[in-house]
């Protein structure tokens, strides 16, 4: 079910001239991990600001709506807010538990897409960045909710991978010059491992490969989805990342391969000492014992004489 909360302006009695309107948003803010919600799928967020009472000869309160949907993995879509609004919401939701805090703000990813509304249009188009609707149906907004939302999720995985990137460009000029590589054993497991979470985010658990469910019930609407998605290039962007995992991948598998031979290497060396420590005591201890029986050898030959000589006295 979607929570529903709607803002209206008051209006003059002017007459409204028949144009697109032009609207700021909608604004899509990724939260790292968060938000996480007890409730599956997007929730949407309208709010209905009350004015003060006007005469007024026609309402146009639903002509300026201001809405925000949020996601399971982490990104929120704001529709007609202003920055500071939305950063009210998202404090307010917050403090109330509806999510776990995420990314600090400075770590957030931040898109802005402009959209308008033209009944002269047959349908919902794409150009330049601009986002046109025939109508205000919110299915609409949720559609583009959809799939910038799974764009900017895209972006937050495609800046982590910049950044697996940035810390392994310099191991094959490394190995490449020097022929060694100055890492240990348990960076290079973090490095995999961030890699993996990173394959697995993009693959099977951030969502980005997932049809929404919304478009099952309301096929009619997947036309738009699928357009902004090839619009934003989401398949394109996916299989670039994918093979950028990929070749980090095989850095990694080379890396791990040379840690364990330099590892193999190093207990090979240590075998050889312990053999040849062992054959030095061995070798000592044999020089003892024949110094030991010749030491002992003589004092009996000794003892032997003295007595000869005790018994030619003796005569």
């Amino acid at each position: 079910m979607e929570d529903t909360l709607e803002r209206s302006e008051d209006h003059t009695n002017e007459e409204h001239p028949h144009h697109p309107e032009d609207h700021d948003g909608p604004i899509i803010v990724d939260h790292g991990d968060g938000p996480h919600f007890d409730r599956e799928g997007p929730q949407l967020l309208r709010k209905r600001y009350p004015s003060p009472p006007r005469r007024r000869r026609k309402s146009y309160s639903s002509q300026n709506v201001a809405e925000a949907v949020f996601f399971s993995y982490g990104v929120s879509v704001f529709f007609g807010f202003t920055a500071g609004e939305e950063r009210t919401i998202m404090s307010d939701c917050e403090a109330a538990g509806a999510w776990q805090h995420g990314q600090a703000e400075d770590d957030w990813e931040v898109e802005e897409f402009h959209y308008v509304y033209d009944r002269d249009v047959e349908s919902p188009r794409i150009y330049n960045d601009m986002f046109t609707f025939k109508s205000r149906s919110h299915l609409f907004k949720l559609s583009l909710a959809h799939a910038i939302a799974q764009s900017t999720k895209l972006s937050v995985y495609e800046s982590v991978m910049q950044e697996s990137l940035a810390l392994t460009s310099s191991f094959p000029k490394e190995l490449a010059v020097t022929g060694h590589l100055q890492l240990n054993r348990i960076d290079a497991l973090k490095m995999t491992g961030r890699l993996f979470r990173l394959r697995m985010d993009v693959n099977l658990i951030g969502g980005i490969l997932d049809t929404p469910e919304l478009f099952w019930s309301e096929a009619s609407l997947y036309p738009l989805y699928e357009a902004i998605n090839q619009y934003l290039e989401i398949g394109p962007r996916v299989q670039v990342l994918n093979d950028r995992l990929s070749v980090v991948g095989d850095l990694l598998e080379i890396i791990h391969e040379y840690i364990d031979q330099r590892a193999m290497h190093r207990i090979t060396w240590i075998i050889i000492w312990l053999i040849l420590i062992a054959c030095i005591v061995q070798v000592g201890e044999v020089i003892a014992r024949l110094v030991f029986h010749g030491i002992e050898a003589s004092a009996v030959q000794s003892l032997f004489v003295v007595r000869g000589v005790r018994a030619a006295l003796g005569k």
